[in-house]
């Protein structure tokens, strides 16, 4: 990371070590946003996405999840979902605490997207004034075969930790060649997977679409249609059964899985500013009245 960042860290209930990243404007806040990153990924990955909003005024913060980027853990493994969720928590707590009287807005992609989706679902929070989703690991593209899965769920009753190679081709992230030769030459990228991990992220993203009646805050979700890895279509199930005057979906035509590395990303982050910016208007408005 070259752009300026300032580091934190707090242990989990069961002792890892999680590393947390905040991005600072130059003058006050006008609101934070708190992002939860995809499966294999790490906040190093996002930083022109930070450094686009710090510029508008914004503080920008995330953690590397546990087994992920530098946080401790087996990588790409947890003990269960719940506890995704309570990490997920406990920085959220954290953020709040520094950031207090500030707009915060909660911002997840891939399997972020998945996690974040269902933390609102879960904790019903009404400190967020808003959800920004991309390409959420709601469904797959694929569907992996149905012995794999058999398989996994067999093993994972015995040996939960048990790890795989993931299925995730770099060249399915973006229209950019250079960002696929990055993601493979990335050391803090990595390609495992654990049953639990795998098991517990499908389940919450099939639940979620369930749920999806229940959202109750704004929320922008957008997909690219040609995107090889989680599937454009659950994420328009998803948004059609989300109230009306709270969703914004926006499928991006012919782009791949991260919307913010794609030619597309100078678009998408001009969007997702100018869709936070109506955001504070209303409560501006909601507060004058």
């Amino acid at each position: 990371m070259q752009t300026p960042y300032n580091t934190f860290d707090w242990m989990t209930p069961d002792h890892l070590r999680l590393i947390g990243y905040t991005f600072e404007p130059t003058t006050p806040p006008r609101g934070v946003i708190c992002l939860i990153h995809g499966f294999a990924d790490h906040i190093g990955r996002f930083v022109h996405v930070a450094e686009h909003f710090t510029k508008q005024g914004f503080a920008f913060t995330g953690f590397d999840l546990r087994g992920h980027g530098k946080s401790e853990g087996q990588r790409g493994h947890t003990p269960d979902y719940d506890t995704l969720m309570k990490d997920i928590f406990m920085f959220v707590s954290m953020m709040r605490e520094k950031y207090k009287d500030v707009p915060m807005f909660l911002y997840g992609h891939s399997m972020g997207g998945n996690l974040v989706i269902n933390y609102i679902l879960r904790y019903h929070p009404d400190y967020f004034q808003g959800v920004i989703v991309t390409s959420p690991w709601l469904q797959l593209s694929f569907e992996p075969p149905a012995i794999k899965v058999a398989l996994g769920r067999l093993v994972g009753k015995f040996f939960p930790n048990f790890t795989e190679k993931s299925d995730i081709d770099a060249q399915g992230l973006s229209h950019d060649p250079e960002i696929a030769r990055a993601y493979k030459a990335d050391p803090l990228v990595h390609n495992k997977i654990s049953v639990t991990m795998f098991l517990g992220v499908n389940n919450a993203g099939n639940a979620a679409l369930i749920a999806a009646p229940r959202f109750h805050l704004p929320i922008l979700l957008m997909h690219g249609t040609a995107d090889p890895i989680t599937s454009h279509r659950a994420s328009k199930k998803f948004a059609i059964q989300v109230k009306h005057e709270l969703i914004r979906f926006i499928e991006w035509k012919d782009m791949k899985h991260e919307l913010h590395n794609d030619i597309c990303k100078q678009d998408l982050l001009d969007t997702m500013s100018i869709w936070i910016e109506e955001r504070l208007l209303k409560e501006e408005v909601k507060a004058d009245n």
